[in-house]
Order: structure tokens, then sequence, then C-alpha cells
């Protein structure tokens, strides 16, 4: 007779609730768990066919060492005797840089496996610890290291709230948004029109997001930079900084506005593809809601200029009055 557990997914961010279904000790079925107090019932089907790779064949359970060109099953002593002469030889050889360790999502987002991993790095005496996040928003920690004055410091848009969510180069009915719990992604942007508001995604591609939100602006790759730097531009053409929320709370203003200065709606237009009298309006609509945000992830954030990016998207937000500000929806 099959047993039912309560658990959760954490491929990401969301933490998906789930039920599993055991049977003799194996894994038989997994189903979101409608009443979770967070997700509702809901899931991504990465999350909902993930125990699958428990009872594939090709899943790993034993070390294996190449030997001869070919892979050959070794005891565990065996395999952790021979991985510590190697880094220890390596260490000597070299410099303890020279190793370095990388963790996925799902174990990232474990409790103890990234603790021991860090503990493991540090007893080597390595700086070298990377993760998948190393590879698409290590530019988000970069600037808020430099701009808020700690890399986790990571804003994130006022789903519940917001009257404007501009979304550049992120597929969120995907990825279920980034540093953001957020379940059910196509009701949380529904839920923004419902209200009112509105959906715009900047993106080369008319993504599974562009779909759902109605509103998709073409960008040619690569030109993100251009677009912010437009944007905020334009933001002060339309007289939409908050002087007196900037001189409480900011410094830099001048210098970064004369990094923008010259990249006006017109200039930008033959670059990013983006017509002026559309940017126009965009940073129009974004200037009049009662709470906007300006949100990017991987697209942006992996793209050549993904720190200043990102670093001009933060200062949009935050001159305009719309960082860490409270909102109160009717």
């Amino acid at each position: 007779m099959p047993e039912t557990k309560y658990t959760f997914c954490r491929i990401c961010e969301t933490l998906c609730g789930f039920k599993a279904e055991i049977e003799n000790g194996q894994l038989i079925d997994l189903k979101p768990d409608a009443g979770h107090v967070s997700t509702k019932g809901y899931s991504c089907v990465k999350g909902r066919r993930q125990y699958e790779i428990y009872n594939s064949p090709d899943r790993l359970l034993y070390p294996l060492k190449k030997v001869n060109g070919k892979h050959e099953r070794i005891p565990w002593e065996q395999a952790i005797r021979e991985i510590g002469q190697k880094v220890n030889t390596m260490a000597k050889a070299f410099s303890r840089d020279s190793i370095a360790m990388y963790i996925g999502t799902a174990a990232g987002f474990g409790v103890l496996h990234p603790v021991f991993a860090q503990g493991f790095m540090e007893g080597i005496g390595s700086n070298n610890m990377y993760a998948s996040a190393t590879q698409d928003c290590s530019n988000k920690f970069a600037v808020s290291r430099q701009m808020y004055g700690f890399p986790f410091t990571l804003p994130f848009p006022d789903l519940s709230n917001t009257r404007c969510l501009i979304i550049v180069g992120s597929n969120l009915v995907i990825s279920q948004f980034s540093f953001l719990q957020a379940p059910d992604p196509i009701k949380q942007i529904k839920d923004i029109k419902e209200r009112g508001g509105r959906v715009i995604v900047i993106d080369p591609r008319r993504t599974e997001t562009a779909k759902v939100a109605g509103e998709h602006i073409f960008i040619r790759p690569g030109t993100d930079l251009f677009f912010y730097l437009s944007f905020l531009n334009e933001v002060k053409n339309q007289n939409g900084i908050k002087h007196h929320h900037v001189q409480h709370h900011m410094t830099g203003l001048d210098e970064v506005l004369d990094y923008a200065a010259g990249w006006t709606a017109e200039k930008t237009a033959s670059v990013t593809g983006i017509p002026a009298d559309r940017l126009k309006e965009l940073v129009s609509t974004y200037l009049s809601a009662n709470g906007a945000s300006l949100f990017c992830s991987t697209g942006v954030n992996m793209g050549g200029e993904g720190a200043l990016a990102f670093w001009i998207q933060e200062a949009i937000n935050a001159v305009t009055g719309n960082l860490d500000r409270k909102l109160s929806c009717p």
C-alpha cells in the first residue's frame, strides 16, 4: 500500500510543495500539494518529473575512476583517499586557488550541502567556489556590493502591488523569477493586469512570458545597456527624477546622468531597434504608474555589459522613487 509523504522541490527559489507516493522504499509518483501554504498546487514540469532522475539507470550511485580510457567502479575509501592525495599534490605544485568547486542549483538550495562545500574549500584554502549563480547572475552580486554595500541585497518587484512591471531579458513563466519566491508566475502576471496595471516584456524573442503579458517590444540582442541608458535619459527629460528623495538617500546622480546624456531615444533607436516614440511612451507609462519596476534576469545578466546594464536599471528604479517604496493597492 503506497504511503504519502509531504515534501518540496528545491530546483529554484519557489520551493513548490509536493505530495510523494512511496511504495517499498521507492518513489513512484510526485504530485503538487494543493494544500501547500505558499504554492497551493502549482509546480512546473521540471519539478513534477524530477523524481524520474532518481530511478534513471544513468544515475551515478558510486565512484568511478577512469582507467585506460574506461570508467571503473572503485570503493568509496579509495576514491576519498585518491582525491585527497590529488588535491594536496595540486596545492603544493601550483597554488591552493588552482582548486575550485562548483555547486549546482539543487544543491545550492539545500541546507547542509553549501555549508560543507564551503567548509571544505576553506579547509583547503581556496577562494574559488562557484555555483549556477556564478554563471547567470554574478553581475547582480557585483553591482549590489558597490551600490547597496552587500552582494546579497537584491531588490525585486513588489508583485502584489506594482502597477507597471517592465521585464527585460527574463522568461518568468519558465524560470519563476529570480531571487524571488513567485509561484504560478502566469497568475502573478495576470493579477497585475486585472488590477489595471501593465506588464511589458523587452526581449529579442516573443517568449512564453511575453505571450501572457500581451505587450512585447523586440530589442536587438546585446543592446540592453543602451536601452537602459536611453530610458534613464528620457526619465530626466520627462522630469521623472525625485530630487528630494535622491538628496536624502543617494550620491552620484550627476555622474550617472552624464554617462547617459548622449543616448537619446532617437540615437538609441538605431542601436536597439526600439522606435524613439515607443521608448518615450514606455518611460511615460513607468513614471505615471502608482508603483513601477524594471526587472531583468539571465538575458541581461549574461550579456556583454550585464553589470553596467543592471547598475543603470537599479539607478532608474532608485531615482524615480520606486526603490524600497511601500505600495498599497486597493
